[in-house]
């Protein structure tokens, strides 16, 4: 059974942190998800910059999926409520 999607926007803080190097966006956005979860793990698939570790091995890493870098709340805008998959809502 498919759960309904909700509109979860999520802001970037204030809080100083070296995972913004990997990520493109640092930004706020409007993501279509069922829960606050997929809405971040979202964003952190769309953001995410790999990078390589010593060892060789590639790594992402995501400011989105911190709560301390990005707050997440859901946003009551019926427009996006057309919006029937997940997805990042274009601006």
């Amino acid at each position: 059974m498919t759960q309904p999607l909700h509109t979860w926007k999520l802001t970037p803080t204030s809080t100083p942190s070296a995972l913004w190097h990997l990520s493109t966006l640092r930004s706020p956005i409007h993501v279509r998800a069922a829960g606050p979860l997929e809405a971040r793990e979202l964003a952190a698939q769309r953001f995410c910059q790999w990078t390589r570790t010593p060892s060789g091995k590639d790594r992402a890493g995501s400011p989105w999926l911190d709560p301390d870098l990005v707050y997440c709340t859901e946003d009551q805008d019926e427009r996006l409520a057309a919006l029937g998959e997940p997805c990042i809502v274009p601006d």
